[in-house]
């Protein structure tokens, strides 16, 4: 199973309460204050999560080649491609001649 740990923090005495996902029940999600608690999210879950994608890689051979030819597409040391947001997904992929969908 799949599952996180949410954040949440209080605007009114700046408590912090942490949760498991399935834990959450959206009907009482309040501070020992009384406030409504808010959930905190990170910039990186906020959509797309940073992907290192083999299938659009080189050999670990090729690597300083592709960099050479392609440098706008980013690209860890032992060949896969990181993919940051959708729109970079489509991006590389036409780039690289494969359909994104």
């Amino acid at each position: 199973m799949r599952g996180g740990i949410y954040t949440y923090h209080c605007p009114k005495c700046g408590a912090c309460d942490q949760r498991f996902m399935w834990d959450v029940d959206a009907d009482k999600q309040t501070c020992e204050c009384g406030a409504p608690l808010r959930r905190s999210v990170p910039p990186s879950k906020q959509g797309f999560t940073p992907i290192l994608c083999e299938a659009l890689g080189v050999h670990p051979s090729q690597v300083a080649e592709h960099r050479r030819v392609h440098p706008d597409i980013p690209m860890t040391d032992d060949g896969r491609v990181v993919i940051r947001s959708y729109r970079e997904n489509v991006r590389i992929c036409k780039k690289l001649g494969f359909d994104p969908k």
